[in-house]
């Protein structure tokens, strides 16, 4: 490892963890500490994108404990200004170690300026959106005590509103229509904690679109008489919430959370029967469920709704629920809500849950993603499970196996990462594990590893231990078993993070070339639509990690297929035999490489689905340029390459070992410094060794030619003469020989085809031009024209060379 090397992956000084806070990622989850102990460094952060931030409010408890800031940030989107608040505390991030991080405050959140509400009990209480509009309006109105809830109109129904219990409040709204939507909700809010009285200003039509008290009034504005003639919030006129009313509203639905006087908590149709007057009807749908948001995707596509249920355990969950699955009968949304706990009257909800999932139109907003990894500002990401990172965002799909956590992060950093330490191809597997994430930071498309070795020297193992990282090995890997459509949903699943393929042997030979294609490629086929439109394309950037017996190239020529250089560049095969006990270079305490084996297999699946997750919210505020990380590992001498092909695999690689280098730095994994680096150049050095096929095209067409002259040189061929009368069966051309003995073979065009059979032949033409082997041809032709007993014919006259 070279001098700058070392330096970026060198630890922190004591001197630079005292200075700076933010600057070394964190161990682990990110705890807040609430209220911040009075021996805190004051806050500084730095967001990895948006730099500091340009304002900060303080958030402090009723007896004026500081809990935490929200933080305003400047920057551009698209080139043009933006602006985002985050909110800041003071966390525990594992290890011992406790910095300022970008992570809410535990819910329920303090109001804004909560000390001088609770020290002015009689003054009466005006509500706006955001701090910054709190503070002008304390200005504005000094008579009234002015507060905002943290995150706006983000997540209301966090915030702890027991402080207005027997106070007059007032909403100020901004001026559109997400500011009255904030209105409405904080009002009820209010009443729900017990306020003697909730009003709304309503803002004049004719003021400016967005506008606020923080902004300058128009001309000649009365802000004290608009405040004095505020409406009284008036509560929704449906309600499908809460304990049922005296009567519910018919025809209408309503959840309960709790028994009712029509039966067991659950999501209700009240209605009516037949009859003269017709009589109330109360059926019950499924078990308590209810709608929390409406998800869209970026592109406009994706609708959905949130949903919230309760398990039959009690337990709370939420999924985002795609729109298109009410398609046809409904079935797919029913099998997917019954598999997740709810329960659904067979009969009710065929015709009832779909008329109330379409009757629902929730204030809040959410962006649907259908596939894994970074948003597109990079600023999250999205995992099956949860959201990593501030944005408002849900995974809204079906497909995702295996992404479940079991154990502790220190748990497998013992048990499984501990084992990896002097097991140069250990390293390498986990190292692969974390590249994903950092394939859109360094504007790379993918990159791939094909474990080549005997059965049962451990190479599943290797799998076991990279998946681990995501999720439980055996549910998160994929087998070979797939066509190279069935892929693009598994590897658009995958997307941003790692793609598990064990066993090649059991993929269908003749579609294993299109299988490395597509996953180097990043995009599905384009198909069309029943109205004759074109599908949406998956998408992804993965890092696959493969397994088998055999080689790409011998799998793909055991369909009849030659490997393109172009494959053997997007999956390289390593060569897993030769180590010291199968896979392994040393045992690590255990007595033979099969027990060390089989304790990993149980550790896998004792710990896993902590170390990605960790290593993404440490790349989240890792301010480093990735790129130039990268640069520096490939300039090591181990990734020393000559022919572009060779330069490809290095930087695979060097990509690779970046990732393990980086998790080493981020404490996720123990193995000492330039580990992950030498495993890497271990790697490279095994693949250019093993590179006896998947060699350039043009060396596979040069060998394919001599091959067949091998075979075929003395019995398919005879003397170029035109009195010549020799019958030669299966004839594939003559030969001649110079004054200098060197022999010039003329091949017909069919014969030239089976010797280079699959390559095309206008590209294997190409190759033997430009390497000189087409010896003789008619002027502005590859081919030329001789005369044979009785006839002319068009040959190519080829000299091997070599």
């Amino acid at each position: 490892m070279n001098d700058s090397t070392a330096r970026a992956f060198a630890p922190l000084t004591d001197e630079e963890r005292a200075t700076a806070n933010d600057a070394r990622p964190p161990k682990g989850d990110k705890t807040p500490i609430i209220p911040v102990p009075e021996d805190a460094p004051p806050m500084r952060f730095r967001h990895p994108a948006w730099g500091e931030p340009v304002a900060t409010w303080p958030y402090h408890d009723a007896d004026g404990r500081l809990m935490g800031f929200a933080a305003r940030f400047q920057f551009e989107t698209d080139g043009q200004p933006d602006k985002d608040v985050l909110p800041l505390t003071y966390c525990d991030i594992g290890q011992g170690k406790r910095a300022w991080r970008a992570k809410a405050i535990p819910a329920p959140r303090p109001l804004y300026r909560l000390p001088d509400l609770v020290a002015r009990p009689d003054a009466p209480v005006l509500i706006v959106e955001g701090e910054k509009t709190a503070d002008a309006a304390a200005t504005l109105f000094p008579d009234m005590v002015v507060t905002t809830p943290m995150g706006g109109g983000k997540a209301p129904h966090l915030t702890d509103w027991s402080p207005l219990d027997g106070r007059p409040v007032t909403v100020w709204p901004d001026h559109d229509d997400p500011g009255a939507d904030f209105a409405a909700r904080v009002a009820e809010l209010a009443m729900d904690a017990g306020a003697a009285s909730a009003r709304i200003v309503e803002v004049p039509a004719d003021f400016p679109p967005k506008w606020d008290l923080a902004d300058d009034p128009p001309e000649g504005a009365d802000l004290p008489a608009l405040l004095a003639d505020a409406a009284p919030w008036m509560p929704p006129t449906e309600e499908d919430d809460g304990p049922p009313a005296d009567e519910p509203k018919r025809p209408g639905f309503a959840a309960y959370d709790t028994w009712t006087p029509y039966g067991r908590p659950g999501l209700y149709f009240h209605g009516f029967g037949k009859g003269d007057p017709p009589p109330p009807t109360d059926t019950w749908i499924c078990s308590p469920i209810w709608a929390d948001a409406m998800t869209e995707g970026a592109d406009g596509r994706d609708h959905g709704l949130l949903l919230r249920f309760t398990d039959p355990k009690g337990r709370t969950k939420e999924w985002a629920a795609p729109m298109s699955l009410l398609a046809g009968d409904g079935s797919d949304l029913r099998r997917e809500l019954l598999d997740q706990g709810v329960r659904i009257d067979i009969q009710a909800g065929r015709t009832l849950l779909p008329r109330w999932i379409m009757s629902r139109f929730p204030d809040r907003e959410v962006m649907a993603a259908t596939r894994t990894g970074w948003l597109s500002d990079r600023s999250a990401y999205i995992l099956p499970h949860r959201t990593i990172g501030d944005a408002e965002a849900v995974w809204q799909g079906t497909d995702a196996p295996g992404t479940g956590t079991a154990g502790t992060l220190d748990g497998w950093r013992t048990e499984v990462a501990t084992r990896a330490v002097g097991n140069p191809l250990a390293v390498l597997a986990l190292s692969a594990a974390f590249a994903g994430p950092l394939l859109a930071r360094v504007h790379r498309q993918g990159a791939g590893l094909h474990l080549v070795g005997d059965s049962s020297t451990g190479k599943s193992t290797l799998l076991d231990m990279a998946a681990s990282a995501w999720g439980h090995p055996r549910e998160f890997g994929r087998s070979w078993r797939t066509t190279s459509n069935g892929l693009e949903a598994v590897a658009a699943a995958r997307n941003d993070g790692l793609l598990i393929l064990d066993e090649i042997s059991e993929c269908d030979p003749r579609e294993v070339g299109a299988v490395v294609y597509a996953l180097g490629n990043g995009a599905g086929k384009t198909r069309a639509t029943r109205t004759g439109g074109a599908r949406p394309v998956h998408r992804w950037r993965v890092v696959a990690l493969s397994s088998g017996e055999r080689s790409i190239a011998a799998s793909m020529a055991e369909g009849g297929r030659h490997q393109k250089a172009g494959q053997s560049a997007r999956l390289l095969d390593i060569r897993c035999d030769g180590r010291a006990h199968g896979v392994f270079d040393v045992l690590n305490g255990a007595p033979d490489g099969r027990t060390l084996s089989d304790t990993l297999k149980t550790a896998t699946e004792d710990h896993h689905g902590h170390a990605a997750p960790a290593f993404i919210e440490a790349l989240l505020i890792d301010g480093q340029d990735h790129g130039a990380l990268l640069a520096d590992l490939r300039a090591e001498p181990g990734f020393a390459a000559g022919a572009e092909l060779e330069g490809r695999a290095a930087s695979m690689l060097a990509l690779i070992a970046l990732a393990g280098e980086l998790a080493r730095d981020y404490g996720i994994v123990p193995w000492p410094e330039g580990a992950a680096l030498d495993a890497a150049t271990l790697a490279f050095g095994l693949w250019r060794d093993g590179r006896t096929e998947g060699r350039p095209e043009d060396e596979q067409i040069f060998d394919a030619v001599r091959a067949f002259l091998d075979r075929h040189g003395d019995t398919r061929f005879s003397v170029v003469s035109e009195r010549d009368t020799i019958q030669t069966r299966d004839r594939a051309g003559w030969w001649r020989d110079d004054q200098q003995g060197q022999r010039t073979y003329l091949f017909t065009s069919d014969a030239l085809k089976e010797a280079v059979a699959g390559h095309d032949l206008t590209r294997a033409l190409d190759g033997l031009d430009r390497a000189g082997w087409i010896v003789e041809r008619d002027h502005g032709k590859r081919s030329k024209k001789i005369r044979v007993p009785g006839r002319p014919v068009n040959v190519y006259a080829i000299r091997p060379e070599g």
